[in-house]
């Protein structure tokens, strides 16, 4: 089992440095960090290999909930800017500047 937390511990740190693979990193770091608490409980032989597998796993955990949570927030604030820049065009442009830029559109490609 100590091998196992040590394998999770590595794949939790790759994944997490893979941007859309981060969440396996994350899953992967939880499984790693519950495993290394079992084993470091244990008196093995191999406590060595469930230790950095165990501190891999802690690190990788926060750093995926750190970008996680980054990404969020941005993804957010564009939310945010995107909509502010769609009133602020809705706003500009009145229904009969529409209707001209959609006739002239359509005389353009009828040509």
């Amino acid at each position: 089992m100590e091998i196992a937390v040590l394998v999770l511990g590595i794949i939790s740190l790759v994944a997490g440095c893979l941007g859309p693979l981060a969440w396996i990193g994350t899953i992967c770091a939880i499984v790693g960090v519950v495993l290394g608490a079992i084993c470091l409980k244990k008196n093995t032989e191999k406590k060595g290999m469930a230790k950095a597998g165990f501190i891999m796993s802690i690190i990788a955990l926060a750093f995926t909930l750190i970008i996680s949570i980054s990404c969020a927030a941005c993804a957010h604030k564009a939310n945010k800017a995107f909509k502010k820049g769609a009133e602020k065009w809705a706003n500009e442009y009145n229904e009969e500047d529409l209707n001209k830029a959609l006739e002239d559109l359509s005389n353009l490609f009828s040509e």
